[in-house]
């Protein structure tokens, strides 16, 4: 029997890196600002010839971080030279560690903030900044069911409700290298639900947090119990 279940967290408690050895019972979430300013320019020729793409100053400098922040903390986990770290894709796009499978991350970036999760078990992350000027409400009859739908209209507030099960969905999408269009069927209202083997949804622990205007949910399997939340300057001696 497979089955999603999704709840919050409190608000979590962010430390700085001691140890970061992972077996198969930890998650580690890290949080580096958008912004930062200590960078390792780790990037391959390719990335930066996708970075130089962007048109848009902050989008640009988000993808900067996050790029680099990922091979940074690779290396570190992997030992590997952080430039000789070769990131590949899996179906629709999911990131893998073309030398080292057992290692999976996940990376996720909005507003001010870049996420990286990573784990020995399949997961995804997702974050989003709350925009109070977004008209989420366009999209809710493509992708939440009308039980969702009604969960988000009579929440207190609906545009928090919104950001909740909308990065649940997309972080059980990246855990399951899924699609977009998979999203309705993905259920994500607080609790444990039942789903078939032949919706390829799969069975999912999916928790989420605020964090400053912010949402974040991250879905994962595998027998985790304990998650760290760790945040750096990118430059990790």
């Amino acid at each position: 029997m497979q089955s999603l279940h999704c709840d919050n967290i409190r608000k979590p408690i962010w430390e700085q890196p001691i140890d970061i050895a992972l077996n198969t019972e930890v998650l580690h979430i890290w949080r580096i600002p958008a912004t930062a300013t200590i960078i390792p320019h780790t990037l391959t020729a390719a990335e930066q010839e996708r970075t130089d793409a962007y048109t848009d100053a902050p989008q640009r400098q988000r993808h900067i971080t996050s790029r680099n922040a990922l091979r940074t903390l690779l290396s570190r986990y992997t030992g590997t030279p952080a430039k000789d770290i070769q990131i590949t894709t899996g179906p629709h796009n999911k990131p893998l560690l073309q030398n080292n499978p057992d290692l999976h991350f996940n990376v996720s970036h909005s507003g001010s903030w870049v996420f990286i999760a990573i784990a020995t078990t399949p997961l995804g992350i997702d974050i989003e900044y709350n925009d109070p000027f977004f008209a989420f409400t366009d999209m809710l009859p493509q992708y939440f069911t009308p039980k969702e739908i009604s969960n988000i209209e009579e929440h207190w507030n609906p545009r928090a409700a919104f950001y909740s099960f909308w990065t649940r969905k997309e972080a059980v999408v990246k855990a399951n290298g899924t699609v977009m269009d998979e999203l309705l069927h993905i259920p994500v209202i607080d609790g444990r639900h039942i789903v078939t083997e032949e919706s390829g949804i799969g069975s999912w622990l999916v928790r989420s947090f605020e964090l400053a205007r912010h949402t974040c949910s991250f879905a994962y399997g595998g027998d985790i119990e304990n998650i760290m939340f760790y945040e750096t300057d990118l430059i990790l001696r």
